[in-house]
């Protein structure tokens, strides 16, 4: 091979790795990107198989992780996706044990349904040419749907020999509830996923930040088949240590803090959610929360105490410490020499759970500032202290 021939091969091979390379680069980038079109539904509502009525085959289903979408054939935009196994009794030991499959509407005359697509909305797929020995499907959902689906498998040589699955769409949630309060001092809006800056009252017997709550959860989609009975809780978590440590004119000596002891739970209702229903779902009474010496100490377990142990003999009871030396403790945590420390009272977490879903949203709740509503009652001044 002469010189100019084997530069021209070693210039096209290079070419060749080039472009391959590139290739293989976009391929993994586009399965990449298709990936983050979707997240996945593993437990937010959406698609949920039924138990199968089966008549001598017996259906089993299992659900897709996403990273194995593309070697099962499922489309990167569905939400979710499942396999569906059959066995034709016995074991499928029989002479002809080919099995068809098939998907429809329950009721293709219903309202929603009429002049609509199954197809559209959740997709079967099989292996038709090798239906003889094949007995594995797969269904995914492409999109939220209002009428159930039935999805059956049928026995070739005998077709009285059936299973046949109800395919529903459980509703979904967006991502950020509306916790509305009224009739507090102040009140504020959680900031779900990061910090929620907060005011402190510390009088006895002042209202403080917070009040009546009412809970608003946003429906994704009308289109759904089954509703559910939602578990809904409010709750005080991870509040631990306030702070402890010496700063100069710290209340409690030269060993302070204040501490939180287990969780607070503020409320905990029902939620009924049906089909064919609003897009807005709730609680309208959630209870009431109050950032306030009185609910703060008392209804939320905090303790102030002055030993290095809580629970020791030394501690006292927020209830019983005058709103003074409250105030003055958290002025130095958020003004003074221990500004910055640790100024999360707890974790405000709500949480949702139903049959076929469950969410939890969690923000942290941060004093930056306190007030001090006490009322003067009084004013003396001693006689010896007035001179002419």
């Amino acid at each position: 091979m002469s010189k100019t021939k084997k530069i021209i091969s070693i210039l096209l091979a290079v070419v060749f790795l080039v472009a391959t390379a590139g290739i293989t680069l976009f391929a993994i980038l586009a399965n990449k990107a298709a990936e983050n079109i979707m997240p996945e539904m593993s437990d937010t509502g959406g698609m949920v198989i039924g138990t199968p009525e089966e008549t001598q085959i017996a259906l089993m289903s299992m659900k897709i992780p996403r990273a194995m979408y593309e070697e099962n054939g499922i489309s990167p935009q569905a939400e979710s996706a499942y396999t569906l196994t059959a066995t034709v009794s016995p074991n499928n030991d029989a002479t002809n044990t080919a099995v068809k499959w098939s998907i429809a509407w329950k009721n293709a005359s219903s309202e929603w349904a009429t002049e609509k697509t199954v197809a559209d909305y959740v997709a079967l797929e099989w292996d038709n040419a090798d239906y003889v020995t094949s007995k594995t499907a797969t269904v995914s959902c492409l999109q939220a749907f209002a009428e159930q689906i039935e999805v059956t498998v049928t026995s070739v040589d005998n077709p009285t020999y059936s299973a046949t699955v109800a395919v529903d769409y459980a509703v979904r949630f967006s991502a950020n509830p509306y916790l509305k309060m009224s009739g507090g001092k102040k009140v504020f809006s959680p900031v779900w996923g990061g910090d929620t800056e907060v005011t402190l009252e510390v009088a006895a017997g002042q209202k403080g930040t917070g009040g009546r709550l009412a809970l608003d959860l946003f429906a994704v989609t009308q289109d759904y088949t089954v509703g559910d009975t939602f578990k809904v809780t409010l709750s005080l978590k991870n509040g631990g240590l306030i702070c402890g440590g010496v700063a100069s004119g710290a209340p409690g000596g030269t060993s302070y803090g204040i501490q939180y002891d287990g969780e607070a739970i503020i409320s905990q209702k029902a939620m009924t959610v049906t089909p064919g229903g609003s897009y807005v779902c709730g609680v309208s009474d959630l209870g009431s929360l109050e950032l306030c010496n009185d609910a703060l100490f008392s209804k939320y377990h905090f303790a102030y105490y002055s030993s290095s142990a809580f629970g020791g003999s030394s501690d006292t009871p927020l209830t019983n410490v005058d709103a003074n030396t409250v105030f003055n403790y958290f002025s130095l945590e958020t003004s003074g020499a221990l500004k910055n420390e640790t100024q999360k009272l707890w974790d405000l977490v709500l949480t949702v759970e139903g049959t076929h879903s469950s969410y939890e949203w969690t923000t942290a709740l941060m004093v930056t500032h306190v007030t001090n509503s006490t009322s003067i009652n009084g004013l003396s001044v001693a006689d010896s202290a007035i001179t002419f």
